[in-house]
């Protein structure tokens, strides 16, 4: 090509890129790279298994009543309220939380009567709910080193010629309670 004074002019062509750089190989390199980088992260991604924690037998739990409970209102198999008293741990790990419900039933209730027969009041926390949302069953008393499992707890007063009382436990009354058995706890990692 000539411009107007009659010279050769040579075409020119700019480029980012360095003289004698092969683009093909450069790009072929480039998407080797970013395969590379996005297979990487998948397997990083994926859910790592999660591990289970041991809450062992007898383990004590302080329920909380979420409701009054009384002779005098109160029925057989009436389903009854609770919420967990303080974190439950085992070592530093979080198994039952602060809040968490607890559920329990009415075993016997009595109302008050008359020639001084008080009401009686039986009931049970049946189980709490742990962190991975299973039930973890409950009992009345820790029988570790004995056989008995079961138990309720069994409220009522007697006197004779004096009028009964019925017998009421307020809402937030703090009960002692043990876990039933052991029970394992599924904890999830942040990839799962």
């Amino acid at each position: 090509m000539k411009n107007s004074d009659g010279r050769t002019i040579r075409s020119v062509k700019h480029s980012a890129l360095p003289v004698g750089l092969d683009v093909t190989r450069l790009t072929k390199s480039l998407f080797g790279f970013l395969c590379v980088g996005f297979v990487t992260l998948g397997l990083s991604a994926q859910q790592t298994p999660p591990s289970t924690v041991k809450l062992p037998d007898g383990t004590i739990l302080r329920v909380v009543t979420a409701e009054t409970l009384s002779s005098g209102t109160n029925h057989q198999n009436d389903i009854i309220h609770f919420k967990i008293a303080d974190e439950v741990k085992v070592g530093n790990v979080v198994v039952i939380a602060k809040d968490a419900p607890a559920v329990g039933h009415i075993i016997d209730a009595e109302p008050k009567g008359r020639w001084g027969h008080s009401g009686k009041l039986a009931f049970s926390v049946d189980y709490a709910t742990a962190v991975d949302g299973s039930n973890v069953r409950l009992k009345a008393r820790s029988s570790q080193g004995g056989t008995d499992s079961k138990g309720a707890f069994m409220l009522g007063l007697s006197g004779a010629f004096i009028h009964g009382k019925d017998i009421t436990i307020p809402k937030g009354t703090a009960i002692n309670t043990y876990v039933d058995g052991d029970h394992e706890v599924t904890l999830h990692t942040a990839g799962s």
